[in-house]
């Protein structure tokens, strides 16, 4: 069951990946089969589960983003979430900014702007960060038990309560960097 979940999420991985950057083949990877991947246990390496969590990044006409103060946290963050069963990113993305503060972003507006490859105490996620700078609303705390504030940012003045993870995919992205990875170290 495990190397199905790890299979499929590659799938979706990959199909968002090329759909976001590659227009032009979106017939080919349709028809795309599952990758067949080596068992699980191939060599002696155990394969992992990654959680893939999709951010909007959205960016007003001062090129500032939006934060919000996370509760549980007392991080700030950008509107994000898991992925659901069969979602993909890019629709996960537009859920969360939705349910979180309230704006509907169009998936014509919604450009995939990096890809984070994390790993912490509480796991290893993929995080897919994608940008939109015009949307329909105006961005408002949704879930108030969850956040507590917005915050409009420019990337050199991030709050020093952030994410180290949303911290470093902004400076990346300023950078023009497309992958951003956090927390790997060398095994020794």
């Amino acid at each position: 069951m495990e190397i199905y979940l790890f299979r499929q999420k590659m799938c979706y991985f990959l199909q968002n990946y090329f759909l976001a950057h590659f227009k032009f083949i979106p017939v080919i990877i349709s028809k795309m089969e599952t990758p067949r991947f080596l068992g699980e246990n191939h060599k002696g390496v155990d394969l992992f589960e990654i959680t893939p969590i999709a951010y909007m990044i959205l960016r007003d006409q001062k090129n500032r983003v939006l934060l919000l103060g996370r509760i549980a946290t007392g991080k700030y963050s950008l509107p994000a979430g898991h992925m659901e069963e069969g979602e993909a990113s890019v629709a996960a993305a537009l859920r969360e900014v939705q349910e979180e503060v309230g704006v509907r972003v169009d998936a014509s507006n919604a450009r995939l702007a990096n890809i984070g490859n994390f790993k912490d105490p509480d796991g290893q996620r993929i995080g897919y960060f994608y940008e939109a700078k015009t949307w329909i609303g105006r961005p408002k705390i949704m879930e108030p038990t969850i956040h507590s504030t917005i915050l409009w940012a420019t990337a050199d003045n991030l709050p020093q309560n952030i994410s180290p993870n949303v911290r470093q995919v902004l400076l990346n992205i300023e950078k023009g960097q497309f992958h951003t990875k956090n927390g790997w170290h060398t095994k020794t």
